[in-house]
């Protein structure tokens, strides 16, 4: 994997999304649980997702570079997010709550890298019906994906790809 001339092998990137799972698993993420990642595209990014998927969480992604304040606050509410993973640069923005930890990337990778006994595979807790992932639009709607969704849509994607966009929605709606 690579991004702006950093790059992971997919061993390292498994290993270390392993070690971040189990941290996870430790506060407490099990499937069910939400997990909002403040990042931008970046392999921290990379590791940060497949980390609360193995954990068996749903990740809620918002983009540290243009989230406001106000729907920052409203997601980590609505969605229930007790964890936050972090980039550095955005750590400080999450607000203060004492049911709510703050795990910030980079410092959990280096951390996990100077420990590589603590990057095993967690175990597999999920089943289809979980959820993946949690996506909040400009309109702060709330659209949970669960695994069947997702492999439903790559399922009609093989068989033929969608023309209109809006059939996207009724996809994931109905799954």
């Amino acid at each position: 994997v690579e991004h702006l001339g950093s790059s992971i092998t997919y061993g390292d990137l498994d290993r270390l999304s392993n070690g971040l799972a189990n941290e996870l698993r430790t506060l407490g993420v099990l499937p069910g649980s939400r997990v909002c990642l403040l990042v931008q595209r970046s392999i921290p990014m990379v590791i940060g997702i497949l980390a609360v998927l193995k954990a068996g969480g749903q990740y809620v992604p918002l983009d540290g570079g243009i989230v406001t304040d106000s729907t920052l606050s409203f997601v980590l509410e609505d969605s229930g997010a007790s964890i936050v993973l972090a980039l550095k640069d955005y750590a400080s923005r999450v607000p203060y709550s004492s049911s709510r930890h703050v795990v910030t990337l980079e410092d959990a990778i280096t951390r996990l890298e100077q420990n590589p006994d603590q990057c095993t595979s967690p175990s597999d807790l999920s089943s289809p019906g979980d959820g993946v992932y949690v996506i909040y639009t400009s309109g702060k709607l709330l659209w949970p994906i669960s695994f069947r969704s997702c492999v439903l849509i790559f399922f009609l994607l093989s068989q033929a790809p969608l023309e209109n966009p809006r059939e996207w929605t009724s996809c994931i709606a109905t799954s």
